[in-house]
C-alpha cells in the first residue's frame, strides 16, 4: 500500500532556526510519524522527495529492530550538516546528522530513535563540506568510495556481516550515480557510481541481509530531459526490484 504524504507550500521560502522551509519540514515529519504509528509496518519503501523524508522511516525502523539495523547511505553528499555549519541552510544536507542525534532539537526529538555512528555506512559520497569531513573523522563513520564498490562488489556486505547486523535500510539519493548515466537529479556530482555497479552492490546486499527499508529520493527530471522520462523511471524501477521492493 502506497500513501502520499504532502508538504505545505506555506513557509517554503522562509528561514527559521537556520533552516529553509523549517515549518513545512516539521509539519511533514509529524505527518509521517502519524502515518507510521497508525500501521506500525515491518518494512517501508519511500519514493520521492528529498533526503529529509528519511527521518521518520529510518528512525522508526531503527526503533522497531532495536538498533539491529545498518543504514547504507548511497549519496554523493554527506548530508551531515547542522544549521550552524551549513553553507546553504537547506535541510536536505542535514538529515543524516539529525538521525545521529544532532541538529535542531525539535526535529531530533520528533524522531522515533537515533542511530549510533557505527550503524552508518556512507556509500559513494564524494562532495563533503569541511565540517562534514571533520565529523566523519571524529565519529569514525565508515565511508566506502565509488572505486571500492565498483571494483569489490562483495566487500561492503562482508564488512557489514562482521559488525553483526542482520537488517538493512538502504537510502538511495539518485545523485550517487554518475551523471553521465543518470543526470535526472538536482545536484549532480561527477565521477559517481556506475548504474550497473549500484545494481550489483544492491543485489549482493539483498542476498546477504534482510532489507527492511529503502528509499529512492532526489529525482529531478529537467525540462530538456522530459523526453527521457520513461527510461529514467525504468532505471529507478530496476533498482527497487533488485532490492526486492517491487
Amino acid at each position: 500500500m502506497f500513501t502520499q504524504v504532502g508538504v505545505s507550500d506555506q513557509g517554503q521560502n522562509e528561514i527559521e532556526k537556520g533552516i529553509f522551509a523549517y515549518a513545512p519540514i516539521v509539519e511533514q515529519q509529524d505527518r509521517c510519524n502519524t502515518l507510521i504509528n497508525s500501521c506500525r509496518p515491518d518494512r517501508i519503501l519511500t519514493i520521492g522527495g528529498d533526503c529529509s523524508v528519511e527521518l521518520a522511516p529510518v528512525s522508526y525502523l531503527n526503533s522497531r529492530y532495536q538498533k539491529d539495523l545498518a543504514v547504507i547511505w548511497f549519496d554523493s553528499h554527506g548530508d551531515l550538516n547542522i544549521p550552524e555549519e551549513s553553507l546553504s541552510g537547506h535541510f536536505h544536507g542535514m538529515p543524516l546528522r539529525v538521525l545521529l542525534g544532532e541538529g535542531d532539537r525539535r526535529i531530533v526529538d520528533a524522531c522515533f530513535s537515533t542511530l549510533f555512528p557505527d550503524q552508518v555506512i556512507l556509500a559513494g559520497a564524494r562532495d563533503f563540506d569541511a565540517a562534514e569531513k571533520e565529523f566523519v573523522k571524529q565519529k569514525r563513520i565508515q565511508h566506502w568510495s565509488v572505486d571500492e564498490m565498483t571494483n569489490e562488489l562483495k566487500s561492503l556486505a562482508g564488512w557489514i556481516k562482521k559488525q553483526g547486523f542482520t537488517k538493512l535500510y538502504i537510502h538511495i539519493d539518485l545523485d550517487v550515480m554518475d551523471p553521465k548515466e543518470f543526470p535526472y537529479v538536482g545536484y549532480p556530482v561527477e565521477n559517481g557510481l556506475p548504474y550497473e555497479a549500484l545494481l550489483g552492490v544492491i543485489s549482493t546486499l539483498k542476498n546477504s541481509f534482510e532489507i527492511v527499508g529503502m528509499s529512492a529520493v532526489e529525482f529531478s527530471l529537467h525540462k530538456d530531459l522530459w523526453h527521457k522520462g520513461d527510461s529514467s523511471v525504468r532505471m529507478v524501477e530496476k533498482i527497487l526490484k533488485t532490492a526486492g521492493f517491487l
